[in-house]
């Protein structure tokens, strides 16, 4: 009996404590904010001492009521034997309120899982062009932005009302061409095998190829474009292995080219990039091994090919601040579908060469674009 009510006893304190937590955690639940990293951390620390101190306050007031009900409302409890009792538990009882404060973070962290779609990104990350990812922060400036009357991302378009038809019927109208069939796998045998161009086969390959100048480098990130895990793997976690930031020139200048398409596109549509600029995102460069569909020969292993995301795709930067988020095509259908369309009409710009070939891939969703020399 005696051991039961122990057991019980120490599962309702250890429940309070987690209780306190859990309130700690709600009530200072943070706003969206632009902090830095290092401010999260410090604010991290404050909370898990507060947390702690939450939860050892509500473990020793569930102790002391527990007591009385068991040894009756007669009996009072000595300060130094109240002290020896509770603080007996003081340890346990502070991990069960930090338990308790990071339960409405482990909810949200859940919920947003499909937000952050592998981006492994943290809120304040700064990149090298000077950008700052703030995903909400970024999310709630273009929500003001649309609260303005007749505010409109692109007012030279009339994409608010027939987005939908306008979107697959440019997609539709893409000029995909398969890689086989159009002589382009061909042409890159014919030219490897007579040494016009170099297939690499391996990163160290592709380091002195860099140091020689028979590949280039390219930007990380710019206000064209962004990398992301380009030859990232498990080991990168979605950022880029720097190695595999490289292309041939002729595939350079096909970037160069397509993006500055791209960004007149979004001028002609009306675009205040005084407030606003879009970039697409990458996350395939020059590759040193076959295609995931098992095709031999791919533009990419002789740094002649480049893939455009298809999800999450594109950057929505607030030049006032520059920092930017990630335009989802859910919650921000319309300016998704927008943007895309856009992007789409600058692929079909770039294809009006019969040096470049452009495919749309399902696997991973991607358009492929690559170039003769």
């Amino acid at each position: 009996m005696k051991e039961n009510l122990g057991r019980r006893k120490f599962l309702k304190t250890l429940g309070a404590a987690t209780a306190g937590g859990l309130t700690f955690g709600l009530i200072d639940k943070p706003e969206d904010s632009k902090e830095g990293e290092n401010t999260q951390k410090e604010n991290l620390v404050k909370k898990t001492l507060g947390a702690g101190m939450i939860g050892i306050g509500a473990g020793m007031i569930a102790n002391t009521i527990l007591e009385q009900k068991k040894d009756g409302p007669t009996k009072k409890m000595g300060r130094m034997d109240f002290i020896k009792k509770t603080s007996k538990m003081g340890a346990l009882l502070a991990g069960a309120g930090i338990f308790g404060s990071k339960i409405p973070n482990i909810i949200s962290s859940i919920n947003s899982k499909k937000d952050n779609e592998n981006e492994e990104m943290n809120d304040g990350t700064r990149f090298p062009d000077g950008s700052v990812y703030h995903q909400k922060y970024v999310a709630g400036r273009l929500e003001k932005f649309y609260q303005k009357e007749g505010a409109r991302m692109f007012p030279n378009e009339n994409f608010d009302r027939n987005i939908e038809d306008t979107n697959k019927d440019t997609m539709e109208k893409l000029p995909t061409r398969n890689y086989t069939s159009s002589g382009f796998k061909n042409w890159f045998k014919e030219n490897m095998e007579a040494g016009n161009i170099f297939r690499y086969s391996g990163e160290e390959q592709i380091k002195k190829a860099m140091r020689s100048g028979k590949l280039i480098p390219v930007n990380e990130v710019n206000e064209f474009w962004r990398c992301f895990n380009v030859k990232g793997g498990h080991k990168y976690k979605g950022r880029n292995n720097p190695s595999y930031l490289a292309l041939h020139e002729k595939g350079l200048e096909l970037l160069e080219k397509l993006t500055q398409i791209f960004q007149e596109k979004l001028r002609e549509a009306g675009l205040d990039k005084s407030i606003w600029k879009i970039r697409p995102k990458i996350e395939s460069l020059i590759r040193d091994e076959k295609l995931a569909n098992g095709s031999d020969l791919s533009p990419h292993e002789f740094g002649l090919g480049i893939d455009f995301s298809k999800r999450r795709a594109f950057d929505l930067i607030y030049v006032p601040e520059n920092t930017f988020m990630v335009i989802d095509e859910e919650k921000n259908n319309l300016l998704y579908k927008s943007v895309e369309t856009l992007f789409m009409e600058a692929l079909k710009d770039l294809d009006k060469s019969s040096k470049v070939i452009i495919t749309s891939e399902s696997h991973p969703p991607h358009f492929h674009i690559a170039t003769k020399i």
